[in-house]
């Protein structure tokens, strides 16, 4: 985690300093002083699970016995605990989800950029939202620092120099697109199997 020349916390630093710079940089061929996104994303997320492994969440079920939508139900809460049992894995798929999206509302790079900073984004904004997972103990999908980080890190990456309130509008609809693909989109395969 902490390599010789400490790239996981230069990397931490600059994305909590000026995200914009370190995302375009990294995108711009500035590679040596940063961590590699995706590593960066896993390490971060696999840290936000240990943490909510050995803390737990809670995240109770309902019953749902004489429920005239229990077959939605029972659909829904096999496809949670296939989630559940993967999350490491379906939190990766959405830096995927919010790539596409970023790529709709942010027409600055290609898709494979976007995807390389969506992993910053998303490892960053998990990273961060351990202080979410202490207080309120909740389960990385649920927790809501996540994306309210997330919405600020894509603010300050895409905005101009001053305050652009349609950068923050676009902002918020991509992450807000980016969760109704990580939901939905499972369970359109789900649907197709």
């Amino acid at each position: 985690m902490l390599n010789a020349d400490n790239q996981y916390v230069r990397t931490f630093i600059s994305l909590s300093r000026k995200p914009g710079k370190t995302i375009t940089g990294y995108i711009k061929g500035k590679r040596k002083p940063f961590f590699n996104p995706v590593s960066y994303a896993i390490l971060s997320i696999t840290l936000y699970l240990l943490l909510e492994l050995y803390i737990g969440s809670e995240l109770g079920s309902p019953e749902m016995n004489n429920s005239p939508i229990k077959e939605v139900y029972d659909t829904g809460y096999k496809l949670g605990k296939l989630i559940k049992s993967n999350l490491k894995f379906f939190w990766l798929f959405f830096i995927l989800c919010l790539g596409i999206s970023n790529r709709m509302f942010f027409h600055r790079f290609n898709l494979f950029e976007h995807l390389a900073g969506s992993s910053y984004v998303v490892g960053h904004a998990t990273l961060i939202g351990i202080i979410g997972l202490i207080l309120l103990k909740l389960p990385i999908v649920f927790n809501p620092l996540i994306y309210f980080v997330i919405v600020i890190l894509l603010y300050f990456s895409f905005r101009n120099n001053n305050f652009d309130p349609l950068r923050l509008l676009f902002s918020i609809l991509s992450t807000g697109l980016a969760f109704l693909l990580f939901i939905l989109l499972p369970f359109f395969f789900l649907y197709l199997i």
